[in-house]
């Protein structure tokens, strides 16, 4: 999330669904089909996957993950004036924070800690200074306000220990969504889907029995780019620098180191493959900033974890799986 409304994504992700075989009138009528949803989500493009018996069910379905979605934006949106995360920002503090608030935060600090700063959701004054045309000095005042060190969470209050701190989950909110809506619709007893939200999850597999298919195109089109196999529950994120500039910049790009304040062109994309898509999506925020000796450490701290690192060399596949 940002001051604007740029989407972080920035590799296509394709999920690949087939038509079901040809089978007898009746047989038909009872099986699942994937219907198809598509919308918008903390700014990003969204899509549904929904394998049910009927268009009915499917919409039945595409609107509590739509309610959903829009109550986790409540929380976490930078562009609604009335979210809990803009009413934090503004005031430095927050009594009572949503659970989910809560959660995120906790989510987020440990991921802070396993990579050496390089994910960090205090990063929102640097992106104010940079949007004002990001002059030395200005970034050095905004460095000092940067650390997650000095978000406080106590006893029903989140705080920050400097004035002009500010937060954004820009980094993880849509994978921490991602996974709400596969809950959702798991509880719902839902066995097919893909869930799309900026980040992709898959729940069960395609109505014919094979795995969700997600084709990954970088921004340099990068020839051995792989077509990832989604099994059950895995999630998978992608991020680069290239994407998105921060408006007044003078061309930035938006993915902003929290150590140092600079923008980085490490990477021509992340893309990373974990057993959750919030767990995905930090991943791959922290791994734009981290050569692959880093990478690769902070993968080993995180099982089931696998990460494909493109740049002009071509694409390092890291991790485990």
């Amino acid at each position: 999330m940002t001051d604007a409304r740029p989407t972080r994504r920035t590799l296509l992700i394709a999920a690949c669904a087939t038509a079901l075989a040809a089978s007898p009138a009746a047989a038909l009528a009872r099986a699942p089909r994937l219907y198809r949803w598509r919308g918008t989500v903390l700014g990003g493009e969204a899509t549904l996957l929904l394998g049910t018996p009927s268009a009915e069910d499917a919409e039945r379905l595409a609107t509590r993950c739509r309610a959903e979605i829009a109550r986790l934006e409540r929380i976490f949106s930078l562009y609604r004036a009335d979210s809990v995360l803009v009413r934090l920002n503004a005031a430095g503090r927050l009594a009572d924070p949503p659970s989910e608030m809560r959660e995120l935060l906790a989510l987020s600090r440990r991921l802070w800690e396993a990579s050496g700063g390089a994910f960090d959701p205090s990063i929102q004054p640097l992106w104010r200074a940079w949007t004002k045309g990001g002059r030395r000095a200005d970034i050095r005042h905004a460095l000092a306000r940067v650390g997650f060190d000095k978000v406080r969470v106590d006893d029903g209050e989140v705080r920050f220990a400097a004035p002009g701190m500010g937060l954004s989950f820009n980094g993880i909110a849509q994978g921490f969504i991602t996974d709400r809506v596969t809950a959702l619709l798991a509880r719902a007893g839902l066995g097919h889907a893909l869930v799309s939200l900026g980040e992709t999850r898959a729940l069960g597999t395609r109505p014919d029995g094979a795995a969700f298919e997600v084709a990954i195109e970088t921004p340099e089109e990068h020839a051995d780019a792989p077509v990832l196999a989604l099994g059950d529950g895995a999630a998978l994120a992608v991020s680069a620098a290239a994407a998105t500039v921060i408006p007044g910049s003078g061309g930035v790009a938006h993915l902003l180191d929290p150590r140092t304040g600079t923008s980085p062109k490490r990477y021509d994309a992340v893309a990373v493959k974990a057993p959750t898509a919030t767990l995905a999506d930090g991943l791959s925020t922290a791994l734009s900033f981290l050569a692959r000796g880093e990478a690769a450490a902070l993968l080993a701290a995180h099982p089931r974890t696998t990460a494909w690192l493109f740049d002009r060399d071509g694409v390092h596949r890291i991790g485990a799986d």
